[in-house]
């Protein structure tokens, strides 16, 4: 069984995990024509939903699990920072609902917790993102893994696998 991890946001990636290989996607953007889009000095780049969209198709049906990660709004994020995301994540979630995909949901917390990745502030932990790449070549040292984006993705796609098969709850 092979489990897509997505990492969401309009910088996330989409990762496939298998028994011993990964391979990981940044997300493709695009950026509307200016004159579509009114008043915004600097149009915001958003997922292209056309390259996710052909990048699911190729693992509907089969032994294939989608898992997305459940993530919130947050205040150090900003009101357009916020929005940013918000759209990013609607946009994940439409396209999987455009080919019947039903994601497994799995929190932030809950992955980062079993690969020891959950920073503290109130202990003085703090974890840098880059950690979550050395942990997935820890699983598979020959991967390629470009920015921490992918790495998340993966480990995502590693953590809903690993519990998956084992019978646990995700």
């Amino acid at each position: 069984m092979k489990v897509i991890g997505v990492d969401p946001g309009n910088t996330g990636a989409v990762a496939v995990v298998g028994d011993t290989t990964v391979e990981c996607n940044n997300f493709r953007r695009i950026v509307f024509d200016p004159a579509t889009i009114g008043k915004a000095k600097k149009p915001a780049p958003v997922i292209d939903g056309d390259w996710l969209l052909g990048v699911f198709e190729r693992y509907i049906g089969g032994e294939y699990l989608f898992a997305l990660e459940r993530v919130n709004a947050n205040p150090t994020f900003g009101s357009k920072g916020s929005f940013t995301f918000g759209r990013a994540c609607g946009q994940i979630i439409s396209v999987m609902q455009v080919l019947g995909i039903q994601p497994v949901f799995v929190s932030p917390r809950k992955w980062k917790q079993e690969y020891g990745l959950v920073s503290d502030r109130k202990k003085g932990k703090i974890v840098p993102k880059e950690a979550s790449i050395d942990k997935i070549l820890e699983f598979f040292p020959d991967a390629v893994i470009d920015n921490h984006n992918q790495a998340d993705a993966a480990l995502i796609a590693h953590y809903v696998r690993r519990k998956t098969l084992n019978g646990d709850t995700i």
